[in-house]
């Protein structure tokens, strides 16, 4: 009687030889495409993780001392507040005083103390600078800055936005004219336009791309556009090059998905918004055709076209800027004057009382 074989040891027929080597292979590819996709997502996870290069010792070596100084003595004079608004926590500097107040926003390569010259020489005024809350549309971000008003007891502001911020304040414009005194659109587009540097693909895809990809992105942008057309200001390259290295990928999602808000522009006719256009003729990110569409949207704002001064005027050319703002908010003062004038003398003739004996009247 045969012995019979162990298991091990088995003969297989040919059938079975088939079916063995098939399922050796398949769990062969199965571990092979383990190998891959483990692979894969270790280089998926240092793409995105990756830092990137650390923001260099030598930013502002070049800038000019003095305005180091101020810009530093400046952050402390005017320290963050911070409010919640819905939720999400939004951020702003309070500086002079009077009873105008105005609101500035900042771009997407931005933030609060960017302003500060502007702050430091409009101290007759109440300056309100925004930082933006981590918000979803231009919806919320009109809210924020309603919040920020809120907040310090000011009803109605001069509105004064660049490039992102001019978005945000015609945003803010449409959604709340009442709170208006007027509005000022600086090296910006229209809702839905777009500004060179920040393609569309930008927009949509903000969330998903790397910390890295977009800061390296920014940094040549500035180096290959703002800083040349800027007369090479070295505050206006390390400046905005600084934030480069400090925006986060929330941030920077944020403002991509703000810059991409589509909404209907207010009617500044309809509700007596006056509104200043600025703008400059070498702007890299603003080309002609995109700063024709802003002035044809606001065929009654006055505009001033600035000389070779590029993207970011009010640090470059702050004494021209802020000049510009500073008489365009004194026309108005003067226009208030002289309705308000119009109309005493209006109440005057209809009482049978000439326009001296009326001022008399009211002085004496």
């Amino acid at each position: 009687m045969a012995t019979p074989r162990p298991n091990s040891m088995r003969i297989l027929l040919p059938d079975e030889k088939v079916r063995d080597v098939l399922r050796k292979k398949k769990k062969r590819r199965r571990s092979r495409r383990m190998v891959v996709l483990s692979v894969l997502g270790v280089a998926a996870v240092a793409f995105y993780a990756f830092p990137g290069t650390r923001q260099p010792r030598d930013l502002y070596a070049t800038v000019d001392r003095q305005v180091l100084f101020s810009l530093a003595e400046a952050r402390g004079d005017y320290p963050l507040n911070r409010i919640d608004v819905g939720g999400t926590i939004w951020s702003y500097r309070r500086a002079g005083g009077g009873n105008e107040a105005v609101v500035f926003l900042h771009g997407m390569e931005g933030t609060s103390d960017i302003w500060w010259q502007q702050l430091r020489s409009l101290d007759s005024y109440k300056g309100l600078a925004a930082n933006y809350g981590r918000v979803r549309t231009a919806e919320q971000a009109a809210a924020g800055i309603v919040a920020i008003l809120d907040a310090e007891g000011v009803g109605r502001a001069h509105v004064v936005g660049t490039s992102l911020g001019g978005i945000i304040a015609q945003a803010f414009a449409t959604r709340s004219p009442e709170r208006v005194r007027s509005l000022v659109l600086s090296n910006t587009v229209v809702p839905g336009g777009k500004l060179q540097g920040h393609p569309r693909s930008q927009v949509m895809l903000g969330a998903l791309t790397p910390t890295w990809v977009m800061r390296t992105r920014l940094r040549r942008t500035v180096l290959n556009e703002v800083f040349p057309t800027s007369g090479r200001s070295a505050l206006v390259r390390d400046y905005v090059l600084q934030q480069s290295y400090l925006m986060s990928r929330e941030d920077f999602t944020t403002r991509s998905r703000l810059l991409g808000s589509d909404f209907d522009p207010p009617r500044i006719v309809e509700e007596q918004i006056p509104t200043l256009i600025i703008e400059s003729d070498n702007d890299p990110l603003v080309r002609e055709a995109e700063r024709a569409e802003l002035r044809d949207t606001y065929p009654s704002a006055s505009v001033v076209t600035l000389d070779a001064a590029g993207h970011c005027p009010y640090l470059n050319r702050p004494a021209q800027y802020t000049r510009t703002l500073d008489d365009f908010f004194s026309s108005l003062r003067s226009a208030d004057g002289v309705s308000e004038m119009s109309s005493d003398t209006t109440q005057a003739d209809d009482m049978g009382i000439d326009g001296a004996g009326a001022a008399a009247d009211t002085i004496g």
